[in-house]
Parts: structure tokens; C-alpha cells; sequence
């Protein structure tokens, strides 16, 4: 099935400090789950991204309400590496939308299942 091609999408990102002890522990939490230890993940540096979005109209889906915002999605992104490897990547454990339907339909957000916030 062809994926929809989205059209008008806004993004906004802000960075904001962290405790880092804490975003580590969301690397344990979520991402450091091998026993033998001999894959891990730690922070990049104590910042983390909040990415606003709101998704634009799919061509060959509804069209999009003039009146309001459909939907807004909120993100919340760590730049984390694999321990011994030099590339960043972003590591997301949150994501939200205000659409009900994410969760009903199961979306995600680079892997990460939206939760319902309004």
C-alpha cells in the first residue's frame, strides 16, 4: 500500500537542558535491555528536542478543516549514541497527539506509539 503523501506539515523544535543522570536513565530504562551488556546506549550531551508538529493534509485523504488544527503531535527527543560508536542518532521515548485516533489506529512517531494528551 502507497503512503499517503502529506502536504502543508508545520514543525517546530526547541532545545532545552536536561539532567543528564536522568536521561540516562531513560537509556537504561528503555533502550539498554541486553543482559551481556554488550549493546548500550548513553546520552549525547544533556539537551533534549521538543518537536511540535502538526501534519499536513494527505493527498488522498480527508481534507484538511479550515477552522482548526486537526491534530498537533508533541515529541520529546534525546540525542543518544551506542557506546564505541561515534554516530548521534535521536532517541524518542515520548510522543503525543491530541487526536484520540493515533492511539485507535496505532500510529507511531519513529517507533514510539502515540499516547492521548489534550
Amino acid at each position: 500500500m502507497q503512503q499517503p503523501e502529506p502536504r502543508g506539515t508545520q514543525m517546530w523544535g526547541f532545545v532545552f537542558r536536561a539532567d543528564l543522570h536522568h536521561l540516562d536513565g531513560l537509556c537504561r530504562r528503555y533502550l539498554n535491555l541486553d543482559p551481556t551488556g554488550s549493546v548500550a546506549y548513553e546520552p549525547l550531551a544533556p539537551l533534549v528536542l521538543l518537536q511540535f508538529s502538526v501534519p499536513g493534509t494527505p493527498l488522498r485523504d480527508r481534507p484538511m478543516r479550515p477552522d482548526r488544527w486537526d491534530e498537533c503531535e508533541l515529541s520529546l527527543c534525546v540525542p543518544i549514541r551506542r557506546r564505541g560508536v561515534a554516530g548521534p542518532m535521536f532517541f524518542v521515548p515520548y510522543a503525543f497527539s491530541n487526536d484520540p485516533t493515533a492511539t485507535v489506529e496505532l500510529r507511531e512517531r519513529y517507533g514510539v506509539p502515540f499516547e492521548v494528551s489534550y
